[in-house]
């Protein structure tokens, strides 16, 4: 089995005002099988406006 710590090489960072966009946009514009899939359910979602606000 190879190692795969060779291969990796993670960075973490704080979000930025962009980034929170894309998230909460992400999640809003997505469809409601493709999130239910991922076990996400659309209707528990935050309002997109108050998502953002609260990240």
């Amino acid at each position: 089995m190879p190692n795969l710590n060779l291969y990796m090489n993670l960075s973490v960072s704080e979000p930025n005002k962009s980034d929170i966009y894309k998230i909460v946009d992400y999640f809003t514009h997505s469809e409601t099988t493709f999130l239910k899939g991922m076990g996400a359910d659309k209707s528990k979602l935050p309002d997109r406006n108050q998502w953002i606000q609260k990240l």
